[in-house]
């Protein structure tokens, strides 16, 4: 996955991908996160809130920022409000600032896995490879059914020469999709790195095995093995 492609759909407006936080009302106070806040405090924080995205829609990015922040004066654990604001820095290439704040965007909402993206975004645009490998295997664990997560683990991997667990990651991930074109090839150019021509030809055996009718596959392999 690409995730400068996905990044595109952070611009749109956090409400749309913020998990609601529970609240509980009784006697007129909304409880959020252990913190009274009145109804009335609650009302100001949503108006603040969607005041914040027109402006930031019309590109007035200063007021909109100026904006979220007086939403976290209110509700200091209003994780969409911090995702706006990390997007508004990312947006001024302010990638540190971004991070830190969908870190504690996260901290309040640990499975929203649009979060995550960013910050893996983030950390990309700042080579930041050791946090990277954490981000991966947070949105793996959020959702371990997509592909995408386990190519780019093991390709932040494969660039820092860290061959076997790049493989590692691979051979987790056949176990969720089975072999593929995909798989396949990216484990051959592992293995032509490390020399192991063995283990690339045994890899094109494999989905032979499974696609018998695919000539090309054959031609895969006889260039495999010259």
């Amino acid at each position: 996955m690409k995730l400068k492609l996905l990044f595109v759909l952070l611009v749109l407006p956090a409400v749309t991908i913020a998990q609601n936080k529970k609240k509980g009302k009784g006697n007129g106070v909304v409880i959020i996160a252990g913190k009274p806040m009145t109804s009335m405090d609650s009302a100001m924080s949503r108006q603040l809130f969607f005041s914040a995205l027109r402006e930031k829609t019309i590109d007035n990015a200063k007021l909109a920022e100026d904006l979220f922040r007086r939403v976290l004066q209110i509700d200091p654990t209003n994780d969409a409000a911090l995702f706006e604001l990390a997007v508004l820095k990312k947006n001024q290439n302010k990638e540190t600032e971004g991070a830190e704040m969908l870190q504690r965007a996260i901290t309040i909402n640990p499975d929203n896995e649009w979060y995550w993206i960013a910050l893996a975004d983030s950390y990309q645009k700042t080579n930041d490879i050791n946090n990277l490998e954490n981000v991966y295997n947070e949105l793996i664990r959020i959702t371990p059914d997509k592909p995408d997560y386990y190519f780019d683990k093991a390709n932040t991997f494969f660039l820092q020469k860290r061959y076997d667990d790049a493989l590692a990651v691979y051979d987790k991930l056949e176990t969720v999709i089975g072999i593929t074109d995909d798989l396949v090839t990216a484990r051959q150019k592992i293995y032509l790195k490390q020399g192991k021509l063995d283990k690339a030809v045994a890899d094109m055996e494999q989905i032979i095995l499974s696609n018998p009718g695919e000539l090309r596959y054959y031609l895969l392999l006889w260039c495999s093995g010259s």
